[in-house]
Formats: C-alpha cells, sequence, structure tokens
C-alpha cells in the first residue's frame, strides 16, 4: 500500500482504456470509485508524488498527487516507477 510521498506513476490511457472502459464509450470515463475523467488523461504517463489521503468511495482509497489537487486518483489508476500495479 503507498503512503504520503511515496512516487507513483499515472497509467498510460491504452492500459486504462483496455482494462476499464467498453469501445464503444465515447466519453472515456471510468466510473470506478472515484470517476477518471476525460481531463485526467492529460497526466497519463507522468510521473508524481502522494501528497495526501483523501478519502473512500465505493471501497477504493483516493490519493491527492503533486502533478494536480483538483482530482482524486485511485490505485486502479496508478503504478509503481517500475510499472508494477498498485
Amino acid at each position: 500500500m503507498p503512503k504520503i510521498g511515496d512516487k507513483v506513476r499515472v497509467r498510460r490511457q491504452k492500459d486504462l482504456l483496455c482494462e476499464f472502459v467498453e469501445p464503444h464509450d465515447e466519453w472515456w470515463t471510468i466510473e470506478v470509485g472515484h470517476k477518471f475523467i476525460e481531463e485526467m488523461y492529460d497526466y497519463c504517463g507522468e510521473e508524481a508524488t502522494i501528497d495526501d489521503f483523501e478519502d473512500i468511495f465505493d471501497g477504493y482509497k483516493g490519493y491527492s498527487l503533486d502533478i494536480d489537487h483538483d482530482y482524486v486518483f485511485n490505485l486502479y489508476m496508478l503504478e509503481s516507477l517500475d510499472g508494477r500495479a498498485l
């Protein structure tokens, strides 16, 4: 389980879409836990530091990242810097 201060990477868009979104979903929104919305794809592949633990929504822990505090990221959206799932 990641901790505040850990470095992570936002998963690649292709990986997220293959795993979570049907091909016909025109909005690319992943509605699992805290939603992964279209604007968040700008951060795919970027390294970030976990700044804070936000909350639990639908059983998913939310994390605030230093790259943008407007969005809450769940673990399924992130990976370790060596590419392993968190």
